[in-house]
This record gives structure tokens, sequence and C-alpha cells, in this order.
């Protein structure tokens, strides 16, 4: 919190004793004063009564928002002037947009109001403003344009008004801000916000006097009686002060003074005493140190030691302290003022080397210097603001947990300074030094040094900066320089993968005598200068910088070396941009390892530059430039280049040509490609139509500096590994090839490329797991091909975009996702072609294919499913032929509608399920005169048309299906079930002009219309054509034949809604045969009637959600025409009859409603009636209600005299559905017949539901011979 002063403003004065003036040069100081009260008002329905005084935001809004604020500025020390005072508040928030260009206005308030209780209609939350949204003077007393964002500050100068409330020119009621615009506004943190340092103040700047006042009490201790006289004693003990004329002994309210010119002493406190302000003189030996008791500031207390040093030990409480003067005040007590801390000129010391000492609650305004001087841990949360520094002695821990602003630096001389958290502030700013003995630590990620409002400069003279997490090196404007000093992460150690320093726009300047050294890792960031910079001074000692850290990179990052000095890396590098050595010595490498560069690095040595070559063996980069010439390819060392080039290490520039030539790899350790000494007779494998042959008996990992070019690669006697990442291994022959043997596993991991296309020859597997960029195409013609990288990764995958051809004896293995083709960019392999004796193990989801998948006997395995992409993903269509049987046993996800086509004389077995790929609505057209077989489960959902050849669902021992919806047969379907089946239960109907066979030793059950009109063939088992008349009665319908109350001769009555017959009648009841209502009922000898507009319900019960209808029979009323009759279920009316449909003369009819769809559970079934004219009647009886009926048919086509389709075989046919004959075609003359059974083969018989109908009419059954009538 800001702090909050209470003292009231005293006039200034001289004060003498005797020829001893006290006198202090004047101090101008900024003091921030917290709002005693602040609060908004609100304008609007919901906000008018509504008090927001412990909100943690004021704010503007149009003209309907204001904040109110007012500050207590008779707080001010004791004699001060008020030089200037600005208004600052910080913007938390915008309202409906930032309102940029728009005035924000400050007025003076008139009416006293409470923080608790004000309103935009009460100033106390009962009294009302005069006006409401507050009583303020008219005259604009400050302005300021918001052209800010969250978290900036907006300032209003309000002196004038400020100086007037002094003076007591118009009682401080506060002030009021309102926006002046009417578009948007803007939340201003307020006193109670969460962020401190977000919270409103005044900025108060004011004069102190030089001298202390002219009531000032001075210390008499050594009890003066003319006069005061410097020495020890107790604050409060008889005649221990002077008043100015006389002893004294102390009354608290007055300025006390310490020194008169003598020996100093120990000043006890015992309780609490109470000055104003508190002035240290010199004496002429000795500083003054208070002890004990408490020191009770009330207000904002004033401390000043003029060119001298003092200690309070006391506990100091309440109010502010203000300390200035030039001399040093030592605090070491526990204090507990919570004002805040203001330091104006001189030292505030906290400690003095021991375990005590603290500062008071609330922001620090450091104008000056604050020092922190304890042997053990002490944690600081005050925010520390203002142009003065920061000085931590002492051996113990300090550590800073607020963000802090001040600005004139921060030194460690001894112990631990901390700065702790995790945020991307600092928690210290300015220049940061570090000197022998002291040591920062940050902790948490960005933290410490932090990226935003970071440090300007570091400073390492023999101290360290260090973190076990992530420190950020980042657009530090002075650099790290470092003098002897140690910078580091990770405790030191170099690991490429340890916590690290994030590195960014910041150079290192090495200088002085002794070694510095950057330890850990270093973290360069591509999006922030990715240059690493060092100018090294030349010493005495022989390594003036020690670069221990492993340097890495998240782009590219560069290394420059300046300056005369010795500079030596000796951690891991991974960084891949140039590395320049301008001036004097840079050494690589820590005396062993030969890995120092990266591969592909760019090597630069300035003339009178050099590079120190540390190591042992040969480090590959790929390029050296010295002194602005190309020093060419091959090897390079000390011996071969001296003024540039020192060390026991060799070089080898891969970036140069090498001679075309076959090669076998010689070496038993991982090496480089380029490099001859991994080669038998030092002959590098390279060139056009050239092998290089890896035939040891000790496998290695073989790596590529560079690109290389290599007409074949020939691997057998071990498996191998070939890496290199970015770099590109050409394939460059007449028949580019890779052999691997039998046993073998081969391994590439660079980049891959083929001019001509690659082959795949041997038994062994070959596994590619670098990007693939060969576009003419892969042939396997043995052996295993493992595909193990993702188009995910960047949009190349691992089989190229040419043609894939799987020949007999081989075999693709696709082991990652998306192994053939992206679903995100469209990149894709060719046609892919599996010729017989050639599979495709799936063990990935989302092989896609995308330009044909062409099976000449050859199979797709797969070991995994997906619902939406399938293991298998179809985005084109399958041809399979050859004249033999190809088979894909893998769960297939369909994108549209794809088209298979069998080739004559051949199959394509489909074990595998068919599914939609997510999103899509898929179909299968059946294309060429070969058989498409499905077997397992086919649940895609769009159309499956047959144009040519056969589609056979099922084999006899393994059942096909197809998904619930139609077929188009316009050629040959085949159904072989495993088991017995019934189209209806499949929802599967058949059309088009194509045949059915049914085949195997199973029953087909046809019950729903069949409307193909090919031939129908039973080449084994049963077809069973089903007429389902008799539907299952599934809604309970109690008294449904009306048999209840019981009326015999003739006898009928009104019934009410009292449900006695089960039923609730209004307008209607039950009458018995021979009654006025009806002659003879169908069912028993009563039926329900329903006269004019009456009707009868019930409430029934369904077990099943499901399709429904309503059967029943009706009559007319004899003599009386019928009334319109409806029948509803629930709300839902199932059907409807015209009165003249129901004039039937009295004989009963039977009707069925169309069917309602039901949940299971309780409806309401209704018959109601309707009149057209007059007395009107209709009986019913026999109700129903059950499932609609399904009727089996088939339908056929005669043409002529004759017909184009029957149904043949030789198994059996039990007919008892419905025959539907199209005649169109067909001569229609007396005498003319059509015979569609085959009765020559066929074992046929004909139920009693068998019936033939026509577009022409219906046939009639006379003995067995059925009529066109």
């Amino acid at each position: 919190m800001k702090p909050v002063f209470r003292n009231r403003f005293l006039a200034a004065a001289a004060t003498a004793f005797g020829a001893f003036t006290v006198a202090v040069p004047a101090d101008t100081v900024t003091v921030p004063l917290s709002p005693v009260a602040d609060t908004r008002v609100f304008d609007a329905d919901w906000g008018r009564d509504t008090n927001d005084g412990t909100g943690a935001d004021i704010g503007v809004y149009q003209a309907r928002d204001r904040s109110l604020l007012r500050f207590d500025l008779g707080a001010l020390p004791t004699g001060s002037t008020l030089d200037a005072a600005n208004l600052v508040l910080t913007v938390s928030g915008t309202f409906g947009g930032n309102p940029n260009g728009e005035a924000m206005n400050v007025y003076r308030l008139t009416q006293a109001w409470t923080e608790g209780g004000v309103t935009w209609n009460n100033y106390d939350g009962t009294n009302p403003w005069a006006t409401a949204g507050g009583d303020y003077n008219g005259t604009v007393r400050a302005s300021s344009t918001a052209d800010v964002g969250a978290g900036q500050t907006i300032t209003w100068d309000v002196t004038t008004l400020a100086q007037e409330w002094v003076a007591n020119t118009y009682p401080n009621e506060g002030l009021i801000v309102i926006n002046s615009g009417n578009t948007n506004g803007l939340h201003f943190a307020s006193k109670e916000n969460g962020n401190a340092a977000y919270r409103p103040y005044l900025a108060a700047t004011i004069t102190t006097p030089a001298s202390p006042p002219v009531s000032s009490w001075t210390w008499n201790g050594g009890d003066g009686a003319t006069g005061p006289v410097d020495g020890s004693g107790a604050w409060t003990d008889a005649n221990k002060w002077w008043d100015g004329s006389a002893v004294a002994t102390w009354v608290d309210g007055n300025d006390a003074i310490f020194g008169a010119g003598g020996t100093a002493g120990t000043v006890t406190v015992t309780g609490t005493v109470a000055p104003k302000s508190i002035w240290f003189q010199p004496t002429s030996s000795g500083s003054y140190a208070i002890t004990g008791g408490t020191i009770d500031f009330g207000g904002t207390t004033r401390i000043v030691d003029a060119s001298v040093d003092a200690t309070i030990d006391s506990t100091i409480d309440n109010g502010t302290l203000l300390k200035q003067g030039s001399g040093k005040l030592i605090l070491t007590g526990v204090n507990t003022y919570a004002g805040g801390t203001l330091i104006g000129s001189g030292v505030l010391q906290i400690g003095n080397g021991g375990v005590a000492g603290t500062l008071g609650a609330g922001t620090v305004n450091n104008d000056a210097s604050v020092i922190f001087n304890r042997s053990d841990d002490l944690t600081v949360g005050n925010t520390i603001l203002g142009v003065g520094s920061l000085t931590k002695d002492g051996a113990g821990l300090l550590e800073l947990t607020s963000v802090n602003a001040y600005s004139g630096g921060t030194t460690v001389n001894d112990g631990v300074l901390l700065l702790a958290g995790n945020s991307g502030v600092g928690r210290i700013s300015g220049t940061l030094t570090v000197n022998t003995g002291g040591t920062v630590e940050t902790t948490g990620d960005g933290t410490g040094l932090g990226y935003v409002g970071q440090i300007s400069a570091v400073n390492l003279n023999g101290g360290t900066l260090t973190t076990a997490s992530t420190m950020h090196i980042w657009n530090i404007s002075g650099g790290v320089n470092l003098a002897g000093g140690l910078l580091q992460s990770n405790d030191g150690i170099s690991d490429p993968a340890g916590s690290f320093l994030e590195w960014g726009n910041t150079a290192v300047f090495a200088t002085g005598d002794v070694t510095s050294t950057i330890a850990g890792r270093i973290r360069v960031r591509a999006d922030n200068s990715p240059n690493l910079t060092f100018n090294v001074a030349d010493g005495i000692q022989a390594t003036d910088l020690l670069v221990s850290a492993a340097i890495t990179q998240s782009g590219v990052a560069n290394l420059t070396k300046s300056g005369l000095g010795t500079m030596s890396v000796t951690g891991a590098t991974n960084y891949t941009g140039p590395t320049t050595v301008n001036e004097g010595v840079l050494s690589v490498g820590d005396g062993s390892n030969s890995t120092n560069l990266s591969d592909s690095a760019e090597v630069i040595v300035a003339l009178d530059a050099q590079l120190d070559l540390n190591f042992t063996g040969t480090d590959v980069i790929g390029s050296l430039t010295l002194d602005g010439l190309d020093a060419g390819a091959g090897y390079l060392d000390a011996s071969t280049h001296p003024d540039y080039l020192t060390g026991s290490g060799k070089l080898f520039v891969a970036g140069g040509f090498i001679d075309d030539n076959d090669g076998t790899w010689a070496s038993t350790t991982d090496s480089y490609w380029e490099l001859p000494d991994g080669w038998g007779s030092n002959t590098v494998a390279s060139g056009y139509n050239q092998t290089a042959t890896f035939d040891g008996a000790t496998g290695t990992t073989v790596t590529l500096a560079g690109d290389i070019f290599i007409g074949a690669l020939n691997f057998s006697g071990a498996d191998y590994t070939l890496a290199g990442g970015s770099s590109l291994l050409t394939l460059d022959a007449d028949s580019p090839t890779i052999f691997v043997d039998a046993g073998r596993t081969a391994t590439i991991g660079t980049r891959l490329a083929s001019f001509g296309g690659i082959l795949k020859t041997g038994d062994g597997t070959l596994v590619i797991t670098g990007n693939n960029e060969t576009f003419e195409g892969i042939t396997i013609n043995g052996g295993t091909l493992v595909a193990e990288r993702s188009v995910q990764d960047n949009g190349i995958h691992t089989l190229g975009t040419g043609p894939l051809i799987i020949n007999n004896g081989g075999t693709l293995r696709s082991a990652v996702n998306w192994a053939t083709s992206s679903e995100w960019n469209a990149t894709s392999v060719g046609a892919i072609t599996i010729n017989q004796g050639g599979t495709w193990e799936i063990e990935a989801l989302g092989q896609t294919v995308r330009n044909g998948l062409f099976l000449n006997g050859g199979t797709i395995t797969a070991t995994l499913s997906n619902a939406d992409w399938g293991a298998l993903h179809l985005k084109s269509g399958v041809t399979a032929g050859g004249g033999v049987t190809s088979t894909i046993d893998a769960d297939t996800a369909l994108s549209g509608t794809q088209t298979f086509i069998v080739e004559s004389g051949s199959q394509l077995h489909y074990p595998g399920t068919i599914h939609n790929q997510i999103g899509t609505n898929s179909g299968i057209t059946k294309e060429g005169e070969g058989t498409l077989v499905f077997t397992g489960a086919k649940t895609y959902t769009g159309p499956t048309t047959i144009n040519f050849g056969t589609l056979q669902l099922g084999d006899g021992s393994t059942g096909g299906s197809l998904p619930g919806s139609a077929i188009v047969n316009n050629a040959s379907l085949v159904l072989h079930p495993a088991v017995d089946v019934n189209l209806a239960e499949v929802a599967l109907s058949i059309s088009g002009t194509g045949s059915l066979t049914k085949t195997g030793s199973t029953i087909l059950t046809i019950t729903t219309p069949q409307t193909y009109t090919g031939d129908t063939i039973v080449d084994g088992g049963t077809l069973e054509l089903q007429n389902n008349s008799a539907s299952a009665i599934l809604g309970t319908v109690a008294n449904a034949g009306f048999e209840t109350p019981d009326y015999t001769g003739g006898a009928w009555n009104y019934l009410g809604d009292d449900g006695i017959a089960a039923w609730s009648f209004s307008g209607g009841g039950i009458g018995s045969n021979g009654s006025p209502w009806l002659s003879i009922a169908p069912e028993g000898d009563q039926a329900a009637f329903i006269q004019i507009n009456g009707n009868a319900s019930q409430t029934i019960s369904v077990p099943s959600d499901g399709d429904y209808v309503v059967s029943f029979q009706s009559a007319n009323r004899p003599g009386y025409p019928a009334t319109n009759l409806s029948v509803s279920i629930g709300a839902t009316q199932a059907g409807s009859w015209t009165a003249a449909e129901l004039g039937t003369g009295g004989t009963f009819v039977s009707r069925v409603s169309g069917p309602v769809f039901l949940t299971a559970g309780s409806h309401t079934l209704t018959f109601t009636g309707s009149t057209v004219s007059g007395d009107t009647g209709t009986a019913i009886d026999d109700v129903v209600v059950s499932s609609p009926t399904t009727n089996g048919s088939l339908s056929f086509l005669p043409e002529g005299n004759g017909v184009s389709n029957q149904i043949t075989g030789s198994g059996t046919a039990v007919l008892n559905g419905q025959f539907n004959l199209d005649l169109s075609l067909a001569d229609i003359a007396d005498g003319n017949s059509w015979t569609l059974v085959n009765h020559a083969t066929l074992n046929e018989s004909y139920g009693a539901n068998f019936s033939v109908t026509s577009n022409l009419g219906a046939f009639t059954n006379n003995s067995g011979t059925w009529t066109l009538v």
C-alpha cells in the first residue's frame, strides 16, 4: 500500500543553542500519498444506489461512471511546503474499448462524502447530493487525455487545487474524475486493488526545512544546567531534555535533537515515545544509538542526520519514515510502521552485520541509498522505487520478492541476493554489480533479470550470477561485463538439455587479469537477435574467458569473437550459424572430444586472429574462410595453415568436391561419410552409378556432414544407420538401388532423394526415418521397407511423392500415421501397386490412398482400427486384376463414394471393415466384370451401386454385411451368408436391373419390397418370400371389442368419461347387435358408436420405441350418414376418413392408419367424429395397435409373351409374398401368359399370402392360376 500521512503543516524556522547552530541543506522530496477514501459511482438502473467503496477498481465511463478520491494533505512533515501535486491513476482495463483522445477532467468536490456510503444518488448512503452524481464546482482543475492501455498511468497536475486545500481556501472534500466523451471508458486500480504497484496516489513534492523548528527539544544526557550536554541516559528520565531555555522532562509531540557537540551516547527508550521528528547533529566523538521501547511516528516523521551516523534499535511504529541528511541511519530493530519509507538523501541501512533490523511495511521511495547488512536470511516484500541505489552487504541471504523499479543500480558485496518469483518482469532494474564474495541467484522462468523492464547492465567483478532454472539475458544494453566473475545455469554443469540462460541481443565483455567463466547452458533465441557476441581483452592469464556452457539454439545462432584475449569454448555446442573470429584466439574443444562445431558450420577467421583446435581427432565443418578467402575442402589443421589454426585437432571441410568412386566402409566406430579414414583405402564412396558398401562385422552410425550423391547402397554383415538430419542423400544411377541382406536392418535418417526412383532389393529390412523427397517412386522387390517418418512432421513423408510398387517377396510396413499422404496439405505418394506375393502391412492409422490402389494378387493387412480415419484411408478408387485373387484385410475409411474395379477373371476379397471417414457420407460403386467379395462389417452410409460384374456378400463361412441403405444392382448380386438372414432385419432393399443369386445352405428371407427386375437365382439353401400380414400386437388396448358393459337384445347406452368400459366417451357409447347403431358386429356382438362430434379415448401402453399403426373396423349407423372420423395417438394424428368413405351401408370394413413413431410408455388413443350435417354416426370395433404390416415382394418385367427375369436355380423357394409385374413392355391379349418361376430345377412352394399384382391391375387366383381380370 502507499503510505497514509496524518501530521499537519508547521511553519519552518531556525533554532539556535547558544553558539551551536543546527543546519542541513533544505531537501526536496516527493511523497506518494495514498487516498484516505476512493470509490466510483454509477449512473445506471442497477447502480444508482450501489456503493462500491471496497471495490478493487474505480473508473470512468462516458459521463455516467465517475471516480471520487480524497487525500489528507495535512499529513506532510512538519514545516514543509507543497511545491507540486500530481494525481496518478493506473489503468486496470477498458470498458467498451479504449477511449483514445477523450479528455478525463478533474473537478473539486464541494460536499463531504463517506467511502462506505456514497452512491450516485447519496453522498453518505442516506442524504442525497444536491445534484445526482456528485456535488462539484464546475471549473475543470486538471485534464488528461486517455491514450493508454492496461498497466499504464494517467497523470493530472492538481498543484493549484492542492495548495488551495493546504491554505484552507476551500475545505478538502476531495476531487471527482469525469470523462468528457460519450463512447468508452477506463477502469483504474483503487486503493484496495490486489496489485500494490497499481494503486492510486497523489505525488506531493515538498521542500522540507533546513533546520529544526524553534520549539525543538535537545537531548541533555550529560545533565547540563545552562544548556544541553551530550551523553547517555533514558529518554523519559527527568531533566534529560533542554526545551530551549531550561532543562525539562520529555513531552510527546515535540521535535527531538541529538548532538550538542560533545561525546555521543546511548539513549534508552522505555515504553513508547512520540516525537514529531528526530534530528542527529554532529558530536565531538562517537554516534548516537537509540535502543529499547517503541518510537511512535503517528504520521510522516523526519529523521535527519547531518553528516553523522546514527543507530535506532528501538521499534518504530505507525506512520512513515522520511530519511534526510547526508549521514547514515542504521535500523536494527523490528519495525512495524506501515506507511512506507522515503529516503531523500544519505544512507538508510537495514541491519548492522547481525541478525536484526527490518523495514516497516509499505513502498520504499529511494532517491539516495539503501543498504541491507545482515548475517542471516531476510525476505523483503516492499516495492522499492526511486532513483537511488541498493547495496547488499553481510553474509546472509536477501530475497527480493516484489517487482522493484529503482533505477540507481544494485551492488552485491557479500552473501546472496535472491531474486525470486516467476514473471517476465525483473525484480530489479538499472545496473547490477556483483563483487568478489557476492552472489546473485534467480529462480523461475523469466524472473530476476527478466525480459520486460529488465536491468541495463551486468558487472561481475569476481562475483557470481546463477540460476537453477531459466534466466533471461535479453536486451541488456550495457552488456554482461566480466572481470573474473561467474555467470552460470544448471549448477555450472555443461548440459545441452539442462536449465539455461535464455540469450538474446546482449554482448559479453571480458576484462582483467583473472579468468571469467560462463557455465551451464546458453540457449540462443532466434526471435531476438540470435547473435552471441564476445569481446575479450587480453590479460596475463592463459584463458581470459572460459565458456564451459553448452551452446544451443532455438533457431539459427551465430557466434562472434572480438578482442585480443583468448576465449575457450569447451562445452557441447549445436548452434548452426557462422562462427567468426575477428581478433585474438578462439579455442574450441576440451582437449579430447572432436565434435565441437556443427557439421554444416561456416567458420570465418580474420587476419591476425586464430582458431585453436583443442581436441584430438577430426571435427567436420561445412566451410572455412581465412582472411576472406575460401580455404577449400579436405583436411585442414595447424600444419596446413599455421597462421590461422593452432592446436592438435584437425578440421575436415565437407563443402568441397569428392571424386567419383565406389567405396567400402571400414571404420568400426561412428564417424562421418566425408572423412576418408572411415573408408577402405581412404576412398570415399561418391558419384553417379557408384556404390557405397557397408559390410563390416560391426555396424556403426555414419553421419552425413553435407549432401552426398551416390548411385547405390549395399548393406550386409551388420546393422547400419545413416544419419545427418538436414543433409540430403541422393541416389543417382541408371537404376538407383538399396540392397539390404537377409537378417540385416539398415536405417536411413537423412533426407533422401533419387534420380530415377528407388529400388529396394534383398531380403533384409530398410527403415526410413527421414524426409523422402523422391518423386519418381519406390519399388520393393524384396524384404521389408519400414516407413517411420510422418507427413505431420513437415509435409514431407517417408515414401516420397512418386508411384509405389510392391512386388513378389516385398513388404511395405507403415509404422507411423499418414505415411503415404497428408490429410492436411495433400502431399501424397502416387499410385500404389501391389503385385502377387507383395504385402502392405499397416501398423498406424490414416494410410491414405489419393492416386489409385492397384492390386494384382497383392495383400493388405492391418493391426489396428480407427473410427475416424481407418487404418487404410481411401480417397480414390481400387482396381483388382491380373486374373488372380487380391485381399484387403484392413479397417478402411472411405472419403466419399469410391469406385472398385475388379477386372474380368479376377477377384477382390475384402474381409476388412469399411466405414465412413469422419464427417463424410461415403459409398461404393462396383465396376468391372470380376467379383468383389465382402466379408466382415460394412457400415458406410452412402449408396452401393453394382454396374458391372458381381458383388458377393459373404463366403458361406464368414458373413458379409452392407449398411442399412439401398443397393442399386444393375449387374449381379450374390448373397452367400454364413447364417440365416432376413433382409428386413438388415434394412436392405435391392433395386436395379441386375440379378440376385442366393447360394449356400442358409435361408434368405425377404419380407420387404424388392424392386430389382433381374433374375432371381436360388443356387443353394432356401429363398423365402414372406408377406407378414399377421403383425405383432405391440400396444395393449383394453376392451378392444367393446364387449363391456354387456348389452344384449339390441340394447345400447351413452357412456361418459368415467372409464367404466376402459374408454372415456363424449357423445358416444356402446351398443349390441340389432341396436339403432349397428346390425352385426365383426368381433363379438357389441361395438362402440360415435355420434355427430363425439369421441372415444383410452390410455394405452407400448413396450418399446418404434412405429405403430391403428387397425379397426367401421360402419355407418344404419339408415344414417357416417361422421367424418380421425384417429390420433397423443398429439399425432395417425389417420382420417371422410363420411363418404365410411358410408358402407352399415357393413363393417377394415381400416388401417398410417405409422406413428411412439416412445415406450403411456399414450392416449383417441377416435374423434365430426359431422357434415344433421344426425350422423359411425360404429367402430376390433381396435388393434400394432407394428406396421411388412410385405415381401419381388418385381418382374415381362416382355412380349415371355419374361426377361425369372426365379431359377436348383435350391428351394418358399413364395408367400407378392409378385409385382410391370406389363409396360408385355403383349396384352387374352390367353397370353408369363412364366415367372422356372419349374425345371427349382424346388418351389407357395404360401397362403402369395399374390400377384401389376401396374395394370390385380390378378385373381383361380385354383392356382393367376389371371389378370
